[in-house]
């Protein structure tokens, strides 16, 4: 009782001596001689107080569609360069359209193309749904910033309209690799693919030629094979380190910054359009079933990376599959080089030939002369032992022809049966030849 008077108390007593300010008082209307301001000045005092519905916060989604729109008038495109790679892209959807790799030679004797040509498939970085299909905001024309870091030159495009509010971020580096980011609906996945490089069609045809793609999850290294895999493969996000799609001799790989929720690579069939070089992707039939038609189709992948909330955020690695280049990065991306069992040898011949470019000649041609004449010198002295040796052999030639001439009416029974009793006695007095004559054979 005593805390609620003195709690009334103190409410009296604030009203009596800090009392709320009195209302302004209105004034009369303004004159019809008032000047523009004056009346604006009278039009905003005689608003009236708002009613309750009037201050009532607008709906959900009213501030995102109060927002002007960001949209561009006319396509174009834009191009990233750096000594090592040009990147170029159409603000049609904000896509890769061409990456060329400098100072390596491509199909027919031009540029290295990575960005293989098509008709009208959706080129690398297109937002799909959750079926794969485009989102409707690839078909816009997105507004484009241009912006210098100091770690490569960058384009911003983004679009926010009736197709929806999509942002994306393309940064080539000096070495390269171009990092992307995306910001779209959630579940949003972005397209890398289908398959790598401008081929000719004598190059698809080629059953040699190594096509597929490749990821690695907890620390091991997978192949998918596009003529094997029938149904898209789904891989979990936790645990993904890369995904990448490759030939004998390139890749563009992904590398997540930021989690993602999956990866799906899914097996597609190339027809052949009427430009030259290219070709259009068509996803193979669910549970493999291809038509007898389209059997003779070259195949391919396409790979996908779903956000868990609509963001992405990667970076991807374009170029050939040079080891010491792929092993400088910090993503064990080297793991794509198939070495064979001969890696042990294959590995510090790479180091010598390199070596040899780097610093006696800079021709890979007579870099390789160099090498072979280098090994020759060190294993000569194998090579003498084995001259001799062969030299040895062909001295008993004649011998042994006679041992084996003697025993032949020896290595069957009458029966017809072989006499392995005669066998063995003749294999016997070859190797005490061979150890008198002090060969090796």
């Amino acid at each position: 009782m005593l805390a609620a008077a003195l709690s009334l108390g103190i409410l009296l007593g604030w009203q009596i001596l800090f009392p709320p300010p009195e209302p302004p008082r209105r004034e009369p209307p303004a004159e019809a001689s008032a000047t523009p301001a004056e009346a604006s000045a009278t039009r905003v005092a005689e608003t009236p107080t708002a009613t309750p519905e009037a201050d009532a916060p607008p709906p959900p989604g009213a501030e995102i569609e109060s927002l002007p729109a960001v949209e561009a008038v006319e396509e174009q495109h834009f191009v990233l360069e750096t000594d090592a790679a040009r990147a170029e892209f159409s603000n049609r959807g904000g896509v890769l359209v061409s990456y060329v790799v400098k100072g390596q030679a491509g199909a027919e004797g031009g540029e290295l193309e990575l960005v293989a040509p098509r008709g009208t498939s959706p080129y690398p970085f297109t937002l799909v749904d959750e079926s794969l299909a485009p989102l409707t905001t690839e078909t816009a024309l997105l507004a484009v910033e241009s912006e210098d870091d100091p770690a490569g030159r960058a384009l911003r495009f983004s679009y926010r309209g009736p197709r929806g509010d999509v942002e994306k971020w393309f940064r080539l580096r000096d070495d390269g690799r171009l990092d992307v980011e995306t910001r779209a609906p959630a579940g949003t996945g972005l397209l890398l693919g289908p398959g790598l490089r401008a081929r000719t069609r004598e190059e698809y045809d080629n059953r040699f030629e190594r096509r597929t793609g490749v990821y690695l999850a907890s620390g091991e290294v997978e192949t998918v094979d596009p003529v094997k895999t029938k149904d898209p493969l789904i891989l979990p996000g936790p645990g993904l380190s890369w995904v990448a799609l490759e030939d004998t001799y390139f890749l563009a790989a992904a590398v997540p910054t930021r989690p993602i929720e999956r990866a799906l690579f899914e097996p597609v069939m190339l027809d052949a359009t009427d430009e030259a070089l290219a070709f259009d992707a068509r996803p193979v039939p669910a549970g493999g079933e291809i038509a007898e038609a389209d059997k003779k189709l070259a195949r391919s992948l396409r790979v996908y990376l779903f956000a868990r909330d609509g963001a992405l955020e990667l970076t991807t690695v374009w170029g050939p599959k040079q080891y010491d280049r792929l092993a400088s990065l910090p993503y064990g991306l080297e793991k794509t080089v198939a070495w064979g069992f001969l890696g042990f040898l294959a590995l510090p011949m790479l180091a010598a030939l390199q070596w040899i470019h780097g610093h006696i000649v800079a021709n890979y041609g007579w870099a390789i002369v160099l090498l072979t004449t280098a090994l020759k010198i060190v294993l000569l002295p194998l090579s003498i032992a084995g001259f001799k040796s062969m030299r040895k052999m062909q001295k008993l030639a004649p011998r042994m022809q006679a041992i084996r001439e003697r025993y032949r009416p020896k290595m069957r029974g009458k029966d017809g049966k072989p006499n392995l009793d005669m066998q063995r006695q003749m294999n016997e007095e070859v190797m005490k030849l061979y150890k008198e004559e002090g060969v090796n054979p």
